[in-house]
């Protein structure tokens, strides 16, 4: 395993990346939105947008206009955790300045074979894997290019890419109140209680029980995304 070093010595990457920077979110809270400005306007109940005075929304706005892409995979425990909430309320924001922000129930990340670690893949060639400890505070980043890590994390993409929900879509299963704790799915649950897969199929619709299958491969049979790198 490569040297830890801070985030902020791959900060560059955010910039210089030529086509795709996509991000596995997985943590159930994070110490630095304790700190952020937004986290006492969530507490208010305030809503997201653009902010052309985030550095984050300008960088976001500007690379997407060249064409590129900023993604995201977020998992979301049932009921979603304070910290959950947040994101999918200021995540709306992110949005807004160009990101492609999605969603997914833990338990269907479980079972289909996610991690649970955080990393940001950059070009399908280089993995940023972040390391956190106990309290959601990050205590640096692991910079991986070697084809064992740069594919696995390329699998992971593919497999949370295609269950996950765009943000508007599951943000809509969540009540608006910042203190609410629970879900109110606009549709019946699965029989797994996912409401985020319930709203893109039917428990005995195509994907059945979650299958996964490598791209170009016949549909036959369920595999695991742990299957595929056995």
């Amino acid at each position: 395993m490569p040297d830890l070093v801070s985030f902020e010595d791959v900060s560059h990457f955010f910039e210089d990346f030529k086509h795709t920077a996509w991000r596995l979110e997985t943590q159930r809270g994070y110490a630095s939105d304790l700190t952020s400005p937004n986290w006492p306007r969530f507490q208010r109940g305030e809503t997201f947008g653009y902010n052309p005075d985030s550095p984050w929304h300008i960088n976001v706005r500007e690379r997407t206009m060249q064409g590129k892409r900023f993604e995201r995979v977020r998992l979301v425990d049932q009921p979603p955790t304070e910290g959950q909430r947040f994101l999918l309320a200021s995540g709306l924001g992110n949005v807004e300045a160009g990101e492609d922000i999605r969603n997914l129930c833990r338990s269907d990340a479980q079972r289909i074979g996610l991690p649970d670690y955080d990393f940001w893949l950059f070009d399908s060639r280089t993995v940023i894997k972040f390391v956190i400890d106990s309290e959601g505070t990050t205590l640096g980043v692991h910079v991986l290019e070697d084809a064992e890590s740069v594919v696995r994390a390329c699998q992971i993409r593919d497999a949370a890419w295609h269950h996950a929900v765009p943000t508007r879509e599951f943000e809509a299963q969540v009540p608006s109140s910042v203190r609410a704790l629970t879900f109110r799915p606009a549709v019946s649950p699965s029989v797994h209680g996912c409401v985020s897969c319930a709203s893109r199929q039917n428990v005995s619709g195509a994907y059945g029980s979650l299958r996964v299958w490598p791209r170009g491969a016949p549909r036959t049979g369920v595999r695991t995304l742990s299957a595929l790198t056995a």
